[in-house]
């Protein structure tokens, strides 16, 4: 992580891991994890933060490094600009701004339809099915 990792993406440091290990698979369920991050954030020595921007975004950092005041020294800039966005949008009277999060997706278009909001086929095939092996056996 020392060599180019610190403040990059988890997801980056998975993938060098994986890299220097051809062949082989980081699992760290097999050590009572759920997932990566899980595991990294137990790791002593290393700090993870969740990125400015982006809330699902876990970066790692050594404690009290130069790359992990830096962080902190923008992330608390960012903070204090965001709330003075609010403040000025409230003295204009306008409604507050919306939290920074997952970017919700926009509706399809043309009617499809997604796998949660498709009518259940089961009960058809099911009939279906049913009047096959009755068709067979007459």
């Amino acid at each position: 992580m020392r060599e180019k990792y610190e403040g990059a993406n988890l997801s980056c440091l998975k993938d060098a891991w994986q890299k220097r290990h051809p062949g082989q698979k980081l699992d760290t369920a097999k050590w009572g994890f759920k997932n990566f991050s899980t595991a990294v954030k137990t790791v002593e020595g290393i700090v993870v933060e969740t990125h400015m921007d982006k809330s699902l975004t876990n970066l790692a950092f050594f404690p009290d490094s130069a790359a992990h005041v830096q962080f902190l020294e923008a992330k608390k800039t960012k903070e204090a600009q965001r709330e003075e966005a609010k403040r000025k949008a409230a003295e204009a009277g306008l409604p507050p701004l919306e939290e920074e999060g997952p970017k919700k997706k926009a509706p399809r278009r043309g009617g499809a339809t997604t796998a949660a909001t498709a009518p259940a086929a089961a009960p058809a095939a099911a009939d279906a099915a049913t009047s096959v092996e009755g068709g067979a056996a007459a």
